[in-house]
């Protein structure tokens, strides 16, 4: 469920003050233990808390309070730095615990509470763990539980510990902390996680200045990175390495054009306190680093590589202020906590929704009272985009913080459209009003600008992007569908009679289909698509990638093509393939879209070739 404040309400425990919807989330956490245990029933449930909203301290509230008990409590994180920062917390507020790790030893289980990662606690399953055990598991970053495993063969870390545990003592009680509560596109509710104990999101902690808001620098260019398009709104998962590495070759061959970006990082920066960027590869770091040093600022590089001592000594540095610029590539998107980053850096695309939003997290922290009496100050956090990532997710997903950005990319071009409901100015890609209303359960204007998605459950519109009802949380699509084609069946192909290309007046190219529907197909018998090749720079990436890099498949005559002027194009139109068959769908702005494309020897939905998927 949402949060929801409760009357004001103070925790106090050693030197921490707990904030209310901490306190709160405390204690629902220890009302649901003490159910399952008066009921005697097994029932793991999760708190699903944004970043940055203090979920080690509320894991040590929690553990605090059930060792005041004479209560076993074992607290897992698969990082390193999870487990000191939770162990950390706990101390803080009076809560004498155990270290147990791999290294440094000698390792414990003296106190009541052990803090402890998912491997060195597997590893010691029949050792120190034979005859200890927990009565509470607390489990951070929770959707790295492959529950499905825990249900059955148990053959992974998390599933061996929960297994033997419950083995041992049937009503362990076990509750997960996680910002983001899926496992790649599922939801982690279910068999497993039975109960969403309380949601603490974004706009909450915003509007309560629990963290800073995030802003957005509109770069004047970036890199061309289009044909890397393949994003998921849920779970953690990246890019392959191998896609990072094409990624990092081509962006690494842009010298000049890397040598104007971190010009332009550094210019924007030049009043921060701290940058986290991300790059593509080691080597990117490496070239990115060169620069930062050139232009005089201090620059690391920590990657996944990087030994943990001189992980932990960088990043001391970068906490104190010694370091302004730490490059990775994608280690630091969790279980770090700088809280002098204040501006995100990203120089190349980010593989999922879920990722972008931990990353940018990072720098949504608030400072810290010894930081603000050193005089630092922290107001905001700003995201400098140069790899085109929340421009090409923002059509994709239904999120605050992509709204964000497209809104600000308007007000930059000027090209808004007026909310008919309240006047206020929305992004031309809004799907609904971004506008106040005091009447509305979320505060938000209730007008759409594109067709909404009901609620089967309890008939609330919702944005035709939205995975979840914003009133009730239900499953509303499967988002990953928009992205995949799966939502597409073979009968959506509709047979090709003709493809033609036609130049208008202006140098815009006509590309115009002739369609051959079958009787149980949609009557749709002509399709048209409209590119400007000669257009603003956003014009020129779409003829190369939804036309030019689909229907030719020649990487040497997609340069020559991108060389040559529409009316060329146009006239030498037997370079680009004609498709057996397409899929054709109009848009809520009734414009074609033509996803899948069906030609003798491939198939593509987007850029993405199914061939070997058939």
């Amino acid at each position: 469920m949402l949060y929801k404040p409760q009357k004001e309400r103070k925790m106090q425990l050693g030197k921490i003050k707990l904030r209310p919807y901490q306190a709160d989330a405390v204690d629902n956490v220890i009302s649901h233990i003490r159910d399952c245990w008066t009921k005697k029933v097994f029932e793991p449930a999760i708190v699903n808390a944004y970043v940055a909203s203090g979920k080690s301290l509320m894991i040590g509230a929690i553990s605090a309070y059930a060792s005041s008990k004479n209560r076993r409590v074992l607290i897992l994180a698969r990082q390193v730095e999870l487990v000191d920062q939770n162990a950390e917390k706990c101390w803080l507020m009076d809560c004498s615990n155990s270290l147990f790790l791999a290294k440094p030893k000698p390792r414990s289980t003296h106190f009541p509470v052990v803090v402890s990662t998912e491997g060195t606690t597997a590893n010691a399953l029949n050792k120190e763990f034979k005859s200890w055990c927990p009565d509470i598991i607390l489990i951070d970053e929770c959707h790295m539980v492959d529950w499905r495993d825990v249900m059955t063969k148990a053959n992974t870390q998390y599933g061996k510990i929960l297994k033997h545990f419950q083995d041992m003592n049937p009503l362990v009680a076990v509750v997960g902390f996680t910002g983001s509560p899926y496992r790649g596109v599922e939801t982690i509710m279910g068999q497993y996680w039975q109960k969403e104990l309380v949601t603490i999101d974004m706009t909450y902690l915003i509007d309560n200045s629990f963290i800073v808001p995030t802003i957005f620098g509109l770069p004047d260019f970036e890199y061309d990175l289009s044909e890397f398009d393949q994003f998921n709104e849920l779970g953690t998962a990246d890019f392959s390495k191998a896609e990072l590495d094409n990624m990092a070759h081509k962006i690494e061959e842009e010298t000049t054009l890397t040598d104007q970006i971190i010009r332009d990082v550094v210019e924007h920066t030049k009043d921060r306190n701290g940058v986290l960027v991300t790059c593509a590869s080691k080597s990117h770091c490496e070239q990115v680093v060169k620069y930062l040093r050139h232009f005089k600022q201090t620059a690391c590089i920590i990657t996944g590589d990087t030994p943990s001592d001189e992980r932990e000594r960088l990043l001391n540095q970068a906490k104190a202020g010694m370091v302004k610029f730490v490059c990775q590539i994608g280690c630091l998107t969790t279980g770090v906590d700088v809280p002098l980053w204040d501006t995100s850096v990203i120089l190349r695309r980010i593989g999922s929704l879920t990722l972008l939003v931990q990353l940018l997290g990072r720098g949504m922290r608030l400072l810290t009272p010894e930081l603000k009496t050193q005089g630092y100050s922290k107001h905001d956090h700003l995201v400098l985009d140069y790899s085109g990532t929340m421009d090409a997710m923002s059509e994709l997903f239904n999120n605050p913080i992509l709204e964000e950005a497209q809104l600000k990319i308007a007000e930059k071009k000027q090209e808004f459209i007026d909310c008919p409901a309240c006047g206020t100015q929305n992004s031309t890609h809004a799907k609904r009003c971004m506008g106040v209303s005091s009447t509305s359960k979320d505060g938000r204007c209730e007008f759409f600008f594109s067709e909404p998605i009901i609620c089967p459950k309890c008939q609330t519109p919702n944005s035709s992007n939205a995975r979840q009802c914003r009133e009730c949380r239900c499953e509303l699509i499967d988002p990953n569908l928009k992205l995949s084609g799966k939502h597409y069946s073979d009968n959506d192909f509709i047979e090709v009679k003709k493809m033609s290309l036609v130049l208008t007046k202006n140098n815009g190219i006509v590309v115009n289909f002739d369609l051959s529907p079958k009787q149980d197909q949609e009557q749709t018998k002509k399709a048209t698509l409209f590119f400007n090749p000669q257009g603003s720079q956003g014009a020129k990436k779409m003829w190369k990638h939804n036309f030019v890099d689909r229907f030719v498949n020649c990487e040497t005559t997609r340069r020559r093509v991108m060389s040559m002027n529409p009316a060329t194009a146009v006239k030498m139109q037997a370079m680009f393939a004609t498709p057996t068959h397409i899929t054709a769908r109009k848009n809520d702005k009734g414009y074609f879209v033509v996803h899948g494309l069906w030609f003798k020897n491939r198939k593509l939905m987007g850029n993405k070739d199914v061939s070997r998927d058939d």
